[in-house]
């Protein structure tokens, strides 16, 4: 074999690798996506379940009656609101009670070897532990996904604890207690699509100043 088919073998095999790893990466993500979308459906059928049919007042009933019927403001935006906009909003709903967390080389035990209910376990257990001024009492984490790229995604019972744990020191105190801060909690990322925007602007152009 010459260098140069050494060298050409070399690259075909970092290139099969990427490809294997990038084709795992869209299986994970369309995984991902899929287990979504069923929550979002569910959530949607039983908001629209749950949802109070509204009657039409009518001449003949009385002001006692009519005022019992009367949806507020907010329901009846609610029920005029495209299919589409009810799954964005359930979606929303179930990711604000969803926490992100990545585990860094040097950790005791991986997330993998803990398994998603020793996870659960574990996260409640460090979170008895943390001590901060206002913390959210009553709540806990409830489930955990684990990731195909060795993260998890953990539940809550309610998204005011997410919201605390967005806190810098509440992070890093939780993320102490947890495993020595050899884990990470990830930020949500939101994708945005913006149409009609310049690439590169012109200092001297009046127009696009």
């Amino acid at each position: 074999m010459t260098k140069l088919d050494k060298i050409v073998d070399e690259k075909m095999v970092a290139f099969t690798e990427q490809v294997t790893k990038a084709d795992m990466q869209i299986q994970e993500t369309v995984e991902e996506a899929c287990e979504e979308l069923q929550r979002a459906t569910e959530a949607l059928n039983k908001a629209v379940t749950s949802t109070p049919a509204k009657l039409a007042a009518t001449p003949g009933c009385s002001m006692e009656t009519q005022m019992e019927n009367t949806c507020t403001y907010a329901a009846a935006v609610h029920n005029q609101l495209p299919i589409g906009h009810q799954t964005t909003l359930a979606c929303h709903a179930i990711r604000n009670k969803q926490l992100l967390i990545d585990q860094s080389a040097g950790g005791a035990k991986t997330l993998q070897e803990w398994g998603e209910d020793g996870i659960v376990e574990r996260v409640n257990e460090a979170l008895k532990f943390v001590t901060a001024e206002n913390k959210p009492e009553g709540m806990s984490f409830i489930s955990a996904r684990l990731l195909r790229n060795g993260g998890t995604i953990l539940e809550v019972d309610n998204a005011s604890l997410i919201t605390w744990l967005c806190n810098n020191d509440h992070q890093q105190n939780f993320q102490q207690c947890f495993d020595g801060g050899h884990t990470q909690i990830k930020d949500h990322k939101y994708s945005v699509l913006m149409e009609f925007v310049p690439t590169k602007h012109q200092v001297g152009s009046k127009i696009e100043r």
